[in-house]
């Protein structure tokens, strides 16, 4: 005789955690509790007490005496080492996918956040990094720290993907005055890479990507990118496309020949399948021959006459704060053989020509 079992909605749903450490992790978390995302645990994790007080709609959790770190990454990762059996009991009912949120440069963030992927890494948690990086003028003490604490945290995560501060400054100078304004336009960006990658995750889909493809294209594969666009009207997808692959956080030479690739897109009832077409064939050029390559939809009437699109680019390659193609190697060390009037150009792999010295000095710096 048969047995049924009837499951619950929510069976096999993905359980989903959005962790930030320090303040601006913290400042990350609360974000994304005031734009209404449902679905994802939300907690924030934190050296200091008072600004611990001013995050709200999460869990909070505090982790050495509540007198922060001092903007010392060693004295934050000694208090979180210390603080081992607290940051366990976060992870008491294991989620499948963690976001780990951060900002590189500082104490708490930098110091604690490596401590909190290492433990994820040994429950085998799927863990996505989104960490900032200091504005230039913050000095160069607080770059190599954040060096630093990217360099180990990339140790312990399956994915780190980088927003540099310094293009908030870049994008907002002449369009945001207020500086809380822009500082919001960067916790944005992070939001909505979380909220997508989730909503993907959460919500059955026509072409359904789950748990299970997300884990293949990112398990183990370093430096990513997400970009995101959305449009309406005549063109609408070409211009969702350009949006995404031009995203101002990032440089789009960065997306070069990428290992794995996951391409999402969305939109009401009539959106075309050559409309998919085109961006899956779009997502599908960012990656080599033989690179892992997901693609799905799903319709909401919601959307109305819009279309969004997302694509997921992992194992990209990093160097001092930018990525690299994986098929560039250059010898650094040796930048002084360089003559000031050569003029030498390099085409690579059909990117643009780079000036080569121009090139080699900024990845020495």
């Amino acid at each position: 005789m048969s047995t049924w079992k009837i499951l619950d909605e929510d069976f096999d749903k993905a359980k989903i955690m959005a962790l930030g450490v320090g303040g601006c992790g913290g400042n990350i978390v609360s974000n994304i509790a005031d734009s209404g995302v449902n679905g994802i645990e939300l907690v924030s994790l934190n050296t200091d007490s008072q600004e611990q007080n001013i995050i709200h709609k999460s869990k909070k959790i505090k982790i050495g005496e509540g007198h922060g770190a001092g903007n010392d990454p060693d004295s934050a990762n000694k208090i979180a080492q210390d603080s081992e059996d607290i940051i366990r009991k976060i992870f008491d009912e294991k989620p499948e996918v963690l976001f780990l949120t951060a900002g590189m440069g500082g104490g708490t963030g930098t110091g604690a956040t490596p401590v909190v992927a290492r433990i994820a890494k040994e429950l085998e948690i799927l863990t996505i990094a989104l960490v900032t990086t200091p504005f230039e003028s913050e000095g160069g003490r607080k770059a190599d720290q954040a060096q630093q604490g990217i360099d180990t945290l990339i140790n312990y995560v399956d994915c780190l993907i980088e927003i540099p501060n310094q293009k908030i400054y870049e994008i907002s100078k002449e369009k945001i005055g207020n500086t809380s304004a822009a500082y919001k336009l960067l916790n944005d960006e992070i939001k909505k890479i979380i909220k997508e990658i989730s909503s993907m995750l959460l919500h059955p889909n026509k072409k359904n990507i789950d748990f299970s493809d997300l884990k293949s294209v990112i398990k183990g594969n370093g430096y990513a990118i997400v970009g995101l666009g959305e449009s309406s009207g005549q063109n609408r997808t070409k211009n969702a496309i350009d949006k995404a692959l031009t995203n101002p956080f990032f440089n789009q030479r960065d997306i070069r020949n990428a290992k794995g690739v996951i391409f999402f897109m969305k939109g009401s009832n009539d959106f075309s399948f050559s409309e998919f077409e085109e961006g899956r064939n779009a997502a599908k050029n960012l990656s080599e021959e033989n690179a892992q390559f997901i693609n799905g939809f799903s319709t909401d009437e919601m959307m109305g006459e819009n279309v969004s699109v997302m694509f997921i680019a992992t194992g990209l390659r990093r160097r001092r704060g930018s990525y690299i193609d994986q098929n560039v190697h250059i010898a650094i060390d040796n930048i002084g053989k360089l003559e000031e009037d050569t003029g030498e150009f390099v085409n690579i792999d059909g990117m643009s020509k780079i000036d080569i010295k121009k090139f080699l000095r900024g990845a020495k710096d």
